[in-house]
């Protein structure tokens, strides 16, 4: 039976386990009122990267909206509503009040991903310097100067329509990006737009008729854009290419006095953003040239919208290619197209429409 001095020598240590206790307890309560603090240092020092990160890409795209206003003026108006909604977007402080901070990281990680986004974007949009296309008596032969304002639109409207497709592209004949296609939800119904509105074909409404390998619609594509561009009657609307090379060529032979078109040889001159390059398949060389007016009613050809030439590749954008409106990216030599398997290139078509 234990005696007294061990029931003193127990409760004695029962005291002192209970003041450690404690003592941890309070040393716990300390820790948790730096908690705060320690983890706003924590968070500031995770965020603070981010920050730098987004104020950088603000600063690029800031820089890039000032590239768009002077190249693509018609592109800027077209996507006034994104970048008033870019612009608008609140400011994220790093230091301050940290009340609601997770609303506010979040916020961050959404700026970023959009100045990246935006930024990118608006750099594949912009197209490189266009070489000189003509000469002097290039000028003199045409006796027009070409029509900057509408070529401008045309090549807005033609970047326009590439992004909602996705920006799919293509090296000479090579995919590089995939986009959306003719039968996509949202696609077929702009391309039946292009047939209603481009060629006055009320009769493309539905989804088959669109994807239909009998209503190729490379050429209602480019009317539709020449149209919405401003060119009015100045254009010869048709759903073939063949009648915008016919139209040139028929203007050529016959020395008609400011042509709409004006059809140039590819070898002699660069083509310019605004510009149209024509191809017909090699099996037809020799059928079909610029020195006299084809025979053919119609013929297999193609045409596309050229919106930059950096000298060593021409981009050009095209309705149909690949069952989507897709950017090409073409080789060429000084400015002029290089040969290309399996087509032939018939004609550079300058846009005189004013």
């Amino acid at each position: 039976m234990p005696n007294h001095e061990d029931k003193e020598d127990q409760h004695l240590i029962t005291l002192d386990d209970l003041e450690a206790t404690q003592e941890q307890i309070r040393s716990y309560q300390g820790l948790l009122k730096d908690l705060p603090e320690i983890f706003e240092q924590k968070f500031n020092e995770r965020l603070k990267p981010v920050l730098d990160r987004h104020q950088e890409l603000m600063d690029e795209r800031e820089l890039l909206l000032d590239r768009l206003q002077r190249r693509l003026p018609a592109a800027v108006q077209e996507n006034r509503s994104l970048l008033d909604t870019a612009r608008s977007l609140p400011k994220v402080e790093a230091n301050g009040d940290r009340k609601g901070w997770s609303g506010r990281f979040w916020v961050v990680l959404a700026l970023t991903l959009l100045g990246g986004g935006f930024g990118l974007l608006l750099s594949k949009r912009l197209p490189a310097t266009p070489l000189p296309t003509t000469t002097a008596m290039d000028q003199a032969e045409t006796g027009k100067k070409m029509s900057d304002g509408l070529r401008r639109r045309a090549v807005a409207l033609a970047l326009s329509e590439w992004t909602y497709f996705g920006m799919p592209s293509f090296r000479n004949a090579i995919p590089e990006r995939e986009g959306r296609r003719e039968g996509d939800s949202g696609q077929w119904q702009r391309i039946r737009t292009y047939w209603h509105e481009g060629v006055s074909n009320p009769r493309m409404n539905r989804r088959e008729d669109i994807m239909s390998s009998a209503n190729p619609w490379s050429a209602v594509f480019l009317s539709y854009v020449m149209k919405k561009a401003g060119a009015a009657d100045r254009f010869p609307y048709g759903a073939s290419p063949a009648v915008f090379i016919k139209s040139a060529i028929e203007d050529r032979v016959n020395k008609v006095s400011d042509p709409p078109l004006i059809a140039l040889r590819p070898a002699e001159h660069s083509p310019a953003p605004g510009d149209l390059i024509c191809a017909i398949p090699q099996d037809l060389s020799g059928q079909v040239s610029l020195n006299e007016v084809p025979s053919l009613e119609l013929f297999p050809s193609r045409c596309d919208l050229v919106v930059s030439n950096a000298g060593h590749t021409i981009e050009a954008i095209g309705g149909d290619i690949s069952d989507a409106v897709s950017l090409r990216k073409l080789s060429a030599v000084d400015g002029k197209l290089a040969p290309l398997p399996g087509e032939e290139w018939l004609a550079v078509i300058q846009t005189n429409l004013h």
